[in-house]
């Protein structure tokens, strides 16, 4: 179901917990990649890398979404699924849904997640996909880490930074 659908003000409050996870969570694990990927590559750790890529993508997925307000080619309609409510950035400044708009290279990178998060398709194969960086490499921490930066001066504008601590420790103290 779509529609005009908004959430209360007390569950954007609430929700402050879920977004800043994802946004930190983005960082942090963009951060291991950063670090670790080279060592866990020569150990032959191909399930962590993996599951680590995957994460990244999913997390990418949601700060993707959080920032545009909604999906490509669906900002500011809201879906309602079993009457949950999408959060987007424009519930905490009050700006017009839509205010940061799809880049191509944003839509192209979320439709990338979605294939790696939800179908088993031809689009995995390296020859196919050689352009696109892995999930969580420099092109990927250097495409969203300005996107946080964004939702932080964002949200210091209007007064809600101070809800998401996680997400500044993590700007803090990642590299990008």
């Amino acid at each position: 179901m779509t529609g005009p659908y908004v959430p209360s003000a007390r569950d954007v409050r609430d929700m402050s917990v879920h977004v800043d996870h994802e946004m930190s969570r983005l960082l942090r694990i963009g951060e291991t990649l950063r670090c670790w990927r080279g060592l866990l590559g020569l150990l032959r750790q191909d399930t962590i890398l993996r599951a680590l890529r995957v994460a990244y993508a999913g997390h990418a997925r949601a700060v993707f979404e959080f920032f545009h307000d909604g999906r490509p080619r669906n900002v500011g309609i809201r879906r309602i699924h079993g009457g949950d409510v999408d959060v987007w950035l424009s519930d905490y400044t009050g700006a017009s849904p839509g205010s940061h708009p799809w880049t191509p290279e944003h839509e192209q990178r979320s439709g990338d997640a979605d294939k790696q998060l939800a179908h088993l398709s031809t689009g995995r194969l390296a020859p196919a996909r050689a352009h696109l960086p892995e999930w969580g490499a420099r092109e990927d921490r250097d495409r969203l880490r300005p996107i946080i930066q964004q939702v932080k001066a964002d949200l210091s504008a209007t007064g809600w930074w101070d809800w998401f601590p996680e997400t500044a420790r993590a700007l803090e103290e990642t590299k990008g």
